[in-house]
């Protein structure tokens, strides 16, 4: 199977790694001093779970050269994303928009299948504006990665595992076939019963600890230790629940009581991606998972008043670093 990993950061580098170790036809999109480094030294996975380089790596930063794919693997930022189908000019000028735009369309085939892997739950409905809705997957995954440095991967805890599925769930052809190639990989993967269930339950679990983690500046084992801060985590869970069911999104039971349970399982050390970007002074997915939520509250007239401070409180700093304001 041909692969295409669009976004070579932590979860497309750590997951293209682990297939093209198995034997699969993969090609990396990286661009800078990253790209340069695969290049050079291929891309190197140091992980919890055995440390592996693929040398040479197949990477490139010119979409022309890929040509068809029979899977594309998308893990960028959620605002990419949407930038991508925005066309958000402050974010995103006219030329990168309609490049980002044609380079997708030009790995379609029929058969070609879009899996994204991103914090947000709005990718699926995104790539749907782009390409052909039929070529289009739900999905998510779980894993604590990122770059360490150029060309670097680091994994650092968590057993990673990706949930897929169609948009209706089936059980189609296409999605036995990608689990087939996982399990070969040796990685740990589940086709969802219920793919907008599981990706509610993942946004859950990553705007809560994003939310704490970004406004606190410490990590996952800190503010869920101190009463104060882990009953304000315990509030924004219970919002998103709210905004989620107010959306008719099926919910287990206690849900929020139950990924308060997995967030005490998590490594002590740990961080989110959105609260790294925010301390680095990065754009972030501040907007796509924080914002999301609480402009979905707005229309349902739900209130979600702790996240909704956390989020104004957060929304300069995110201006700032993309320069929106000075």
């Amino acid at each position: 199977m041909k692969i295409v990993i669009f976004g070579t950061g932590g979860v497309g580098g750590y997951f293209g790694g682990k297939l093209t170790q198995a034997g699969n036809d993969v090609t990396f999109l990286a661009r800078g001093k990253h790209l340069k480094a695969i290049e050079k030294n291929g891309l190197s996975i140091r992980s919890i779970q055995g440390d592996f380089t693929i040398h040479p790596a197949n990477v490139t930063s010119d979409p022309k050269s890929i040509g068809k794919a029979d899977l594309v693997i998308l893990s960028v930022k959620s605002w990419q994303l949407k930038e991508i189908a925005d066309g958000l000019k402050s974010l995103c000028s006219e030329k990168r928009f309609q490049a980002i735009c044609n380079f997708l369309k030009s790995l379609c085939s029929e058969k070609t299948i879009f899996l994204p892997l991103e914090n947000g739950i709005s990718a699926p409905d995104v790539l749907k504006d782009i390409v052909a809705p039929h070529l289009v997957l739900g999905g998510l995954c779980k894993i604590f990665s990122y770059i360490k440095a150029p060309g670097i991967i680091c994994h650092s805890g968590y057993q990673p595992s990706i949930t897929f599925g169609e948009l209706d769930n089936a059980h189609s052809e296409r999605v036995q076939q990608i689990s087939d190639i996982l399990d070969q990989a040796c990685i740990k993967n589940h086709i969802a019963e219920n793919i907008e269930t599981e990706m509610w339950k993942k946004f859950l679990f990553i705007v809560g600890t994003s939310a704490l983690g970004a406004i606190t500046l410490v990590p996952i084992g800190t503010f869920r230790s101190i009463p104060e801060s882990r009953s304000v985590l315990k509030q924004v869970l219970d919002e998103i629940v709210s905004v989620g069911k107010g959306l008719n999104v099926i919910l287990p039971e206690n849900i929020a009581d139950k990924t308060l349970s997995f967030i005490d399982q998590m490594p002590e050390d740990a961080t989110t991606s959105l609260q790294r970007d925010i301390m680095e002074g990065k754009p972030s997915e501040l907007d796509a998972q924080l914002g999301e939520v609480v402009r979905r509250g707005e229309k349902l007239n739900i209130s979600t008043p702790a996240l909704t401070i956390i989020y104004i409180t957060l929304l300069p700093k995110e201006k700032l670093a993309r320069g929106l304001i000075g």
